[in-house]
Order: structure tokens, then sequence, then C-alpha cells
């Protein structure tokens, strides 16, 4: 399962998270030993592996010693008067010594040491050259180069000791440094040779080689010394018992070298040439027994030590790498004890935060009954600090879970304060509303008539803020229609909401419907946003309700288009987000109550609300309607009407400090409704745009309720005799006469059109740039006779009867008008229709 993660968590590199750091900390002694064991095993590794070069080539030394005292022999041999048999033999013993040697240098290996390698290279070359260097030794002219010759090629044969490595072994170091004393010997032997055999061919002896027999007995006993100090006990034992020279020692080549320098000649001395030849040849193969043996003593504790190196080497690396493992497993467990619990607590917290939380406090706010708030502990169960923030953290948990249910408890309350007081100011208002009509019912003055109709468009505006207030505090507005609503009715249903009407455009050709159940829930809705358009935009320029085309299947939506200052993107940003919230209130709610009471409806019916720029400013608002919500999703074409006369110009008031309900939105045309629209698109129908200067009378069912002059100022648009939406021109074959139909009042209607044919005057305006209102100057000619200060007196009494009479008459010619065919009507005829406002007398009754 994916572990929780939080916005935190996403934004964190990978090396802050407490694992990382836990194991970082862990992560070092562990590293610091690995390495420190790494080193002693590559220093284990290393000693083996010198120790094993060391035997390798102490392996050859025997060889290398016994090859170069069988050289000594030859080139002694070369010169000196003895049978070619024995030269020949002596030859012969060194070709097998060369052999010899040369197997055992093969496997020398010199890869770590170029100057044994090239001492190797050195040897080789030269005995490869044996037979050309025994030519030289014969010819006495180069003779002397054919000696140095030989004598180079002694000197890296017993020289090969003196590169063998150390290997950190006292005993090693002595017996490499007790064999190189076997050049320094043989080089003795050989000038005791050479001197005594000339003497004894002579008969006497020279000083000069009396002197050179001195020197070398000096050097000789400095060599046997050191031989004998270094070399190993076996070799040592057999090397003093073959060099004694006491008086009862056997005869040798030393005794001989000591009676001669003892008395300066060859008289205590009585062995021939021949003689002293074998006894020196004997003694030189004695000897050469002595020091192979201290070779193959120095190769066998080489050996020694390349094997406790190696074995060193195996133990080293077994303990370090225990050593490093019990420390990864103790260090894995420790970081398990430590991780397991906090991961557990941090993923029980992200759960209870990101969802378990959110949920509960959602299921509290929804409790209809009796609130639980008990809480599930996360359980870790640890004895140690962790356990202690877990414990702390239900502690937490729980006392959140108790403040959200006490404060449900506490919302619940103040919602159903807030829902009696809305409905209790609803009643009065409904029955404000009922005393406006029944003034109206009676009145007949029209300044006193539309003073009537502020106050109830006042009233219902005072009912629309009610009906906010119960939708905020969680309640059921009584808006249900019976049946089904026209859209085009619910749009002049909204636009009858608000204070300034008479700027607003409606531009549609829907002509499907919505359900009772969404279309009072839809005048509220639309209502809010296009008085917050109507109230953040310039008081001169229009408000238009657009609805745009749609296929039968599709939702329909609405735009509220307005050409106010705007809104930045950071504030369009903040009202859409505020506009998908439904969920809680906050500080906003008493200064953007629109955009929380137009979120709460949208969300009731599943409907979308957005804002965004318009063009060239303003704000456009979009109210998207699912096609669940409508009755009918057909739209039919509309024909060709007639263009709609100029709309008269509107005395309205800026609202000071109208309270900003909802964001002001945008329009996205500026060009003139009906002009723009005729010249850019002739082919296509023109839509029909309703415009009012006077306040909308109210809608009811029952024609009883009508007053008398709402009675004959309502037209057959607002009837259910013939679809609602747009004005149609009847084409018709038969005269217009035949389809009229006419009564007494028909020179009131004519009266009334003339009115808005009048050639449009110019507005007047107060000193402060406000609009001025002219009493009596949209009155119908006639209506009101001018009278020049009449002097006051008591108004005539009308008989109830006698107004009830023309109340009737007049609903039944509206009624007659409404069941008749419309006239076809031109451009020039066409009439404005003011705007109703609905569902008034609706709600009453439902209510």
């Amino acid at each position: 399962m994916a572990e929780p993660s939080s916005d935190r968590t996403a934004k964190r590199r990978w090396w802050q998270g407490i694992r990382p750091r836990l194991i970082g900390v862990l992560l070092i002694p562990m590293i610091a030993a690995l390495v420190l064991g790494v080193l002693r095993v590559e220093s284990a590794v290393a000693a083996s592996t010198e120790a094993a070069r060391a035997e390798s080539l102490a392996n050859a030394l025997p060889a290398s010693f016994a090859l170069g005292i069988q050289l000594t022999r030859e080139r002694e041999a070369a010169n000196a008067a003895i049978p070619d048999a024995t030269k020949e033999r002596i030859r012969s013993e060194t070709d097998e010594g060369i052999d010899a040697w040369r197997q055992v240098a093969a496997d020398v290996d010199d890869s770590q040491d170029p100057a044994l390698a090239q001492d190797l290279d050195t040897a080789r070359s030269a005995l490869s050259d044996i037979d050309e260097l025994r030519e030289q030794i014969l010819e006495p002219d180069t003779r002397s180069d054919a000696v140095t010759a030989y004598t180079d090629l002694l000197n890296l044969l017993f020289g090969l000791s003196s590169q063998l490595p150390a290997l950190e072994d006292p005993s090693i170091y002595e017996q490499t440094s007790a064999l190189a004393n076997v050049r320094t010997a043989s080089e003795v032997l050989g000038v005791v040779r050479v001197v005594i055999s000339q003497a004894l061919m002579t008969g006497e002896i020279s000083p000069r080689g009396l002197m050179q027999l001195a020197s070398a007995q000096g050097v000789w006993d400095q060599a046997s010394a050191d031989f004998v100090a270094g070399s190993s006990p076996a070799a040592a034992e057999l090397f003093e018992e073959l060099t004694d020279r006491g008086p009862d020692s056997r005869l040798n080549p030393l005794r001989v070298m000591d009676q001669v320098v003892q008395d300066g000649g060859l008289d205590g001395v009585s062995i021939t040439l021949s003689a002293w030849l074998q006894l020196y040849a004997g003694y030189i193969a004695e000897l050469e027994e002595v020091i192979v043996l201290a070779a193959d003593d120095l190769a066998a504790d080489v050996a020694d030590v390349r094997q406790a190196a190696q074995q060193s080497a195996l133990l080293t690396a077994g303990i370090v790498g225990a050593v490093l493992l019990i420390a990864l497993v103790v260090t894995l467990l420790a970081t398990r004890s430590i991780l397991r619990p906090l991961v557990r607590l941090r993923g029980a917290a992200l759960e209870i935060a990101g969802k378990t939380l959110p949920d509960r406090v959602k299921q509290v706010e929804n409790a209809d009954g009796p609130i639980d708030t008990s809480v599930e502990p996360i359980g870790v169960e640890q004895r140690d600090e962790i356990g202690d923030v877990s414990e702390a953290f239900d502690a937490v948990h729980a006392e959140a879970v108790r403040l959200a249910g006490e404060q449900a408890q506490m919302r619940a309350n103040v919602n159903r304060m807030f829902v009696n007081l809305s409905r209790r100011s609803q009643n009065l208002v409904e029955r404000q509303l009922r005393l406006i009509e029944q003034l109206e019912a009676g009145e007949q003055d029209p300044a006193q008539l539309a003073n009537l109709f502020q106050l109830d468009n006042l009233a219902t505006r005072m009912r629309r803020n009610d009906e906010s207030l119960l939708v905020l505090a969680g309640g059921d507005t009584p808006q249900a229609a019976r049946g089904n609503v026209p859209v085009l009715d619910v749009l002049r249903a909204a636009t009858s909401e608000i204070e300034q009407f008479a700027r607003v455009e409606i531009e549609s050709a829907e002509e499907g419907e919505l359900r009772g159940s969404v279309a009072g829930d839809l005048v509220h809705l639309l209502a809010e946003l296009i008085e917050n358009a109507t109230n953040f935009s310039p008081p001169d320029s229009p408000v238009v309700i657009r609805t745009l085309p749609r296929k039968p299947d599709e939702p329909l939506v609405v735009d509220i288009v307005d050409l106010g200052l705007g809104m930045t993107p950071d504030e369009l940003l903040a009202a859409n987000a505020k506009l998908k919230s439904t969920s809680g209130l906050d500080a906003d709610v008493a200064r953007m109550m629109g955009l929380v009471v137009t979120a709460r409806l949208a969300d009731r019916h599943g409907m979308t609300v957005s804002l965004r720029s318009g063009t060239p400013r303003g704000i456009v608002a979009r109210v998207r309607i699912p096609a669940s919500a409508l009755a009918t999703g057909q739209t039919k074409p509309l024909p060709v009407v007639a263009a709609l006369p100029p709309r008269q110009p509107v005395a309205v008031r800026t609202p000071a400090g109208a309270p900003s309900s909802t964001m002001p939105a945008e329009r996205t045309e500026s060009a003139p409704v009906a002009e723009a629209r005729a010249e850019a698109r002739p082919a296509e129908p023109a839509i029909a745009t309703v415009g009012s200067d006077s306040p909308p009378p109210s809608f009811a069912h029952d024609d009883a309720g009508d007053t008398p002059i709402f009675a004959a100022l309502r037209s057959a648009w607002f009837t259910r005799g013939q679809p609602l939406g747009t004005l149609r021109a009847v084409q018709s074959d038969e005269p217009a006469a035949s389809q009229s139909w006419s009564s007494p009042g028909d020179d009131g209607w004519k009266r009334a059109a003339e009115v808005f044919q009048r050639p449009e005057e110019p507005e007047l305006v107060t000193a402060g740039g406000l609009p001025k209102r002219v009493p009596g100057q949209n009155l119908v000619p006639g209506a009101a006779p001018a009278v020049s200060q009449p002097a006051p007196q008591a108004q005539p009494t009308v008989d109830p009867r006698r107004s009830g009479a023309l109340s009737s008459f007049q609903r039944g010619v509206s009624r007659a008008r409404a069941d008749a065919p419309e006239p076809e009507l031109e451009p020039d005829d066409a009439m404005p229709t003011p705007t109703p406002r609905y569902f008034r007398s609706q709600r009453g009754e439902d209510e």
C-alpha cells in the first residue's frame, strides 16, 4: 500500500526525511569500520602477495647459488693447467646448472620489482651467450673481457638474494644478509686458489701473493662470521664444521692458506699442485652444499611466512566481514525499532489529518441524533518518546472531534435560529406584499402607483435577502413552482428581483422549460448575479442576459455580461474558488454573501457558476444548467422579428455602499444589441431584446388578484396561450383585419404606443451628474389632464363596485387579446413590454 503523503512530503527532498538521516547517522560509523576493515584486509592481502613473490624468488636462490659456484669453477678452470676432459666435465656441469636455473627463474614473480626483472633478463641474456664467453676466455686478447663478463654474471646470480623482500621478518632479513656473503667468500677462495697454485708451480710465493693471501684471510674471517650468524642453524653448523681450521681438523684450503701466511712461504706446506687442485675442488663442492642448504632453509622460511600471511589475510577478512555483518544487523534492528513506530505514527497522523478527521467532522456536522465523539487510538505500543507522542496525538484527535461536535451542535442551533428568523421575516414580507397589492388595486394616481411599485420591489428584495439567509442557514427555500416554467420567464423573474431592472436586456432564443423544483432557486441565483452586475457597472451601461444555442440533450448556458471595471486575475481566481466551495462559512460571508448563496444554490441542483474577464472590459458570469434540470431540452429557431424601438433614457441611482454580494461580471459585446446583430448577421433570426423603464408588475396565477393598472399593462407576452421568449411576426395570407380583434380600449393602447415613438429628448441631470426625473414624462397622453394649481379639496371616494367592474372588464379585454392571434407588426409598431415579477403570488400561496 502506498505510504500516505502530504504537500510537504511532495516538496521534501529525499534526504530530508528522518529515515535517510537516521540511516546516515548509523551508516557513518559503519562506513568508517568498513574502511578500516578493508584497509586491514588489504594490508594482510598485500603482505600475503609480497610473501608469495618472495617465495618465488627464494625458490630460485639455491639454483642461483649453485650456478654461481659452478661458473666460478668454470672460470678458474679455463686457464688452469688441468686436463681438457676435466674442463669439459666442468662445462657440462655448468650447462646442467644453467638449465636448472632457467626453470626456477621462470617462476619468479618480478611484476612488482622492475630492478629484479632487469637483473633476471640480464642474467638470461648472459647465459644465452655462455658459449661465446667460453671461447673468449681461452684467447689471450679477449681473456680479460671474458673474465669481467664472468664476474658480472656471478654478481647477478649471487646478488639475487639481496633483492628478496624482508617481509617484516627478522629471520628472513638475517638469512638474506648471510647469503649475501657467499659472493665475497667465493672471490676469496678464488684468490687463494690462484695464488697458491702459482706458488706451487714456481716453488715459491711472491710478496704480492703473500699480501693477497693475508688480505683474503681477513675478508674470509669476516664473511664467514656473518654467514654463520645469519644463516639457518643447520647451515651454520655445517659451515663451521666445514671451515674448521684447527690443528685437529682435516686438511682444507683454508688451513693451507693459514699455513702459508703464517710461515711467509711454502716451507710448511707439503702438497703437490695436483693434490692442491683436487683438495680445492672437493672443498668447493662441499661448500656449495652448505650454501645451497642455507638457501633452501631461507626458501622454506619464506614459504612459512607466505602461508602465515595468507592465513592472516583470510582470518582478517573473515573477522572484518563478521564484525561488519554483525554491526549491519544491529544497525538495521535498531533502525527498524525506531522507524517502524515512527512510520506507523506518521501514516496514522496523515491518514487522520487528510481523511479520517475531515470525514469524521463531516459526519458530526451532518449528524441528526446524538453525536459520538469517541476516537480509535493509533495503537503505537512503545514505552519511549514515540509512544508518548502517539498518546498525545490521540488526545489531540479526540479533542478535535469533541470540538467539532460542539461546533456542529452550536452551528445547528444558530442555523435553526436563523431559519426561524428568516421564516418570520418572510411571513411579514409576504403580508407586506399583499398589503401593497391591496393598495395598488385601489390606487388610480400614476405617481402614487409608481411609488407603490418601488415599495413592492423593495419588499421583493427583502424577501430575497430572507431567502439568502435561509440558504446560508441550510434551510429549504419555498420556491418550488407548480409544473414546468419557461426559461424566459425565469430570466424575467430574476430581472424583477433587483433594483435596477430597467438596465437589464434579455437576449434569448430559448423556448425550453425548467422543472418547477429548479426554477425558483435559479431565479434567486440569477438575481444575485444580475444585481451584482448592475451594482458594479456604470449606471448608463446595459447588463445583458444571454442564453447560448444548444442541442436538445445539452445543458443550458446563461451568460450575464456587464461593462464594469472587471477584476484582477487573483480576484477572479478567488471568486471562482468561492463559487466552487459550498462547505462551511467564513469571515467573507458578510462581504460576499451573494457568492456563498450562489454557490450553494448551484450545488443544490448540479449547476456550475464561473466568472471570467469580458471583452473589452467587465465580467462575464456563466451559469451552466444541466440537462436534467430542463423539462424539455428542445430549442426552436427564431423567425425574423422586427427590431424594437430605441430604449428611453432610464433614470437610475447609483447604489451607495451597495453590498458586494457577488463578484462583478464582464460583458463580452459592447455594440448595441439590436442594430449590431441586424447588420452583422442579416440572414440569422434576430433575438428579442427586452427592456423596461418602469418596475415590472407581479405575476399571479389568479386573475382576481391582479390590480387594474397591472391588468391594463400586461400583454399577451406573459400568458400561457403561446410560447414565451421572443416577439413573433406571424406570417399569414389572410388580411390582418380578419385576424385582429378590436375593443373600445384600443384607443388607450395606441396612445401608449405613441409614447415610445416620440423623439428622444436630452436627459436632464443634476449638479452632481445624476439623472433628473421629470414628473409625468412617461404618462399616456390624456391620462393626467393638466390642472393649474387646483384648490385643495377632498378626494372623491371611488365606489368599490364600480372599480371592481372596470377591473373585471379590463381583465376580460386582456384575456381576449391573449387568445387572439397576434397581428403582423411592422418595425415601427413594435412596442416593449414591461418585465413582470414572477413567482411572488405562487410562493405566497405555497407558504
